[in-house]
């Protein structure tokens, strides 16, 4: 349960920034700014995450001591880091697809009197799903599927993610071959039940944004 109330959280709050992110440097235009953003975003995704494991370490654990925080040993200390790891490669996939919309759509949206709210939740917005179920897809499978981060930020045994439990089942001198089995099942089930259910739902999205566009 923590590792799906992590993922999915996580991966939910980044689809959220990412796409109206994603409109914006797409849609509306800022001189100079757009590709300068747009390069920041694409030179994080070359930055691997475990490079920054120390220095994030200590931002938290000063965060907690120093103002009085508590992000350290809780769910925020792994929700966070997942959501601006996530940031960077859901905007360029989402912009790509934004990038395939035609704009009439956004102008016939302009004549009819909606503001750009509008153009974006009742018409880029619904076209984006395909998108928007691919980025959940990536994010959910890396958040479920994460280790090092969550082994250094939780020491509590109620806390511990999926990968966390299983790692602690070895003691060093034996091994719980039924309990490590049993919960490999349980990290496989959800994960193959939800590729399964949003792959569906990939479909369906190609066909709504064909019959919207």
């Amino acid at each position: 349960m923590n590792s799906l109330y992590i993922s999915t959280f996580s991966s939910i709050v980044t689809i959220v920034l990412a796409s109206m992110t994603a409109y914006a440097l797409t849609r509306m235009v800022f001189p100079r700014m757009n590709k300068v953003v747009t390069a920041v975003f694409l030179l994080a995704i070359m930055v691997p995450a475990g490079s920054l494991l120390i220095p994030l370490y200590k931002f938290i654990l000063t965060i907690t001591n120093n103002l009085g925080i508590k992000l350290y040993d809780t769910h925020w200390s792994l929700i966070l880091p997942y959501i601006a790891f996530g940031l960077s490669l859901s905007i360029i996939i989402i912009m790509a697809f934004i990038k395939s919309l035609p704009k009439e759509l956004e102008e016939a949206g302009v004549m009819d009197g909606l503001s750009i709210y509008g153009l974006f939740t009742r018409i880029v917005l619904p076209l984006m799903t395909p998108a928007i179920v691919t980025v959940f897809i990536i994010n959910f499978l890396g958040h479920w599927n994460e280790f090092v981060l969550a082994n250094v930020m939780l020491s509590k045994e109620n806390l511990r993610t999926l990968p966390v439990a299983m790692a602690s089942m070895n003691n060093g001198l034996s091994m719980n071959y039924g309990s490590l089995l049993a919960a490999t099942m349980f990290s496989i089930i959800p994960v193959v039940i939800i590729y399964a259910i949003l792959q569906e739902k990939i479909i369906e999205g190609l066909a709504a944004g064909s019959v919207k566009g």
